[in-house]
């Protein structure tokens, strides 16, 4: 956690979400995962940063969190851009909910020429 302190508001966190994004995305995407959401949530007074990720090939891994989390911090800490406390995070979609590629929910129906995406 870093410690700096100061009362930021719900829009000032998003607005501060959107912002890591070019941060955030080389990070994740050179380690050969792909992001999925960046948010700020304010849960009982601390401030969270939460990164959702993906692999192509694998379930995520408390060992994928682990390494995400070790790069993004660095990344963040050498650019200094959050001027408040917070906490990361880094998980993935579960598994209820795990998002797919495109690819995986596209089914082609060849002799209707019909293409169903789910």
């Amino acid at each position: 956690m870093k410690q700096k302190k100061s009362k930021i508001t719900n829009e000032q966190l998003t607005r501060h979400s959107k912002n890591l994004y070019p941060i955030i995305e080389p990070v994740i995407t050179t380690s050969g995962f792909r992001l999925v959401e960046i948010s700020f949530v304010r849960e009982n007074e601390v401030n969270y940063l939460r990164i959702t990720i993906l692999h192509p090939d694998h379930p995520i891994t408390l060992d994928d969190c682990e390494l995400i989390s070790r790069k993004v911090d660095k990344e963040l800490d050498s650019k200094g851009n959050i001027p408040f406390s917070y906490l990361l995070e880094v998980q993935s979609p579960g598994t209820d909910n795990e998002l797919m590629d495109e690819s995986r929910h596209v089914f082609t129906l060849k002799d209707l020429g019909l293409v169903i995406k789910s």
